[in-house]
């Protein structure tokens, strides 16, 4: 039996971590009047009141964040999960309401996803390409596409700002306030664990992406595994698109308000899980607590909302900070 190795160095540094988070956080709180404990205090009680939405926050963050991991294990700074989310989200609508089927819009988004992360994939692969730069280009594209596709062709013609909505029969259910589209999203978390670290597919993506000159020698295809990972990437990226759609709001706005940002919250969310599939549960739904508790700090403590985004975001940034220096280091090597 295979001994659990409990990683209490990574679990120290994310402590002390949080806690200067919310130390600075308290201190910028506190400079203009707010008492920080009233404040965490209201965030916490009012996000624990409502776990449902805590899931429902967290699942589309959980599946960008794995998009960013499942790359960034192959050593790959993907920038493109909120490309991959967008075309994901249209094919989900799209099938979903051509077809009347929850599985085959998921199937869809995962698809398209998996499908628009292999250009750039095979961009760095074949032509040597900076994924940062394809990815963010990808994004604005498919940013654009999504909104002409909506406009021209998906629109709701009572509401013509958003879409058509997709029909009960193809919508993720919710088990009282608990989204399944949440489960969903822990299932492909524990499937992309096991592929990462329970099969040979995944040791040579964490061998290339460790020392892609010592797995090249070692036998590992590096192309071949540079496009897949990104594939993989697609994969959790275009579901997070579906689980959207599908699971909460069952529409596409053309602003794309209801998904827009989700794919550069998830790098953080991956970063403060230290790009592991499973640890990234947790960072989601902490994040999810953040997200749904700042509502909490602004009426029941009346802190403006552009204070506790600042205070989040310091929260967020300090919990991050060391995964992304480590990661840093790693590509000047």
């Amino acid at each position: 039996m295979r001994k659990i190795e409990i990683p209490w160095e990574s679990f120290a540094v994310s402590l002390i971590s949080l806690l200067i988070g919310f130390l600075v956080g308290g201190i910028i709180l506190a400079a203009v009047g707010v008492n920080p404990l009233r404040a965490y205090a209201a965030m916490f009680h009012w996000a624990l009141r409502r776990p449902g939405a805590i899931f429902q926050r967290a699942t589309p963050i959980l599946l960008t964040a794995l998009s960013f991991a499942v790359a960034a294990r192959a050593n790959i700074f993907n920038i493109g999960a909120e490309g991959q989310m967008y075309l994901g989200a249209l094919a989900s609508l799209y099938v979903a309401v051509k077809s009347g089927s929850a599985l085959l819009g998921a199937l869809a988004g995962l698809v398209a996803g998996m499908g628009y992360a292999s250009i750039a994939g095979f961009l760095k692969s074949h032509r040597g390409v900076n994924e940062v730069i394809s990815t963010i280009m990808l994004n604005w594209i498919a940013f654009f596409f999504l909104d002409y596709s909506i406009s021209r062709y998906l629109a709701d013609p009572s509401r013509p700002w958003r879409s058509v909505k997709v029909p009960v029969g193809a919508r993720i259910p919710y088990v009282g306030s608990f989204p399944l589209s949440f489960v969903v999203a822990v299932i492909v978390s524990i499937a992309m664990y096991f592929l990462l670290w329970r099969t040979s597919l995944g040791y040579d993506i964490r061998a290339v992406g460790l020392k892609p000159k010592a797995a090249r020698y070692g036998g590992a295809d590096v192309k071949k595994i540079t496009l897949l990972s990104m594939s993989l990437a697609g994969v959790a990226g275009g579901l997070a698109g579906s689980m959207i759609v599908q699971g909460q709001s069952y529409y596409i706005d053309i602003p794309l308000s209801v998904m827009y940002g989700m794919g550069f919250d998830g790098i953080g969310v991956s970063l403060i899980g230290r790009n592991h599939p499973l640890a990234i549960v947790v960072s989601a739904l902490f994040f999810g607590v953040l997200m749904v508790g700042s509502h909490g700090m602004q009426l029941a403590v009346g802190v403006p909302r552009e204070m506790v985004t600042a205070v989040i975001g310091i929260i967020i940034i300090a919990l991050a900070m060391p995964e992304a220096i480590r990661m840093i280091r790693r590509r000047l090597r």
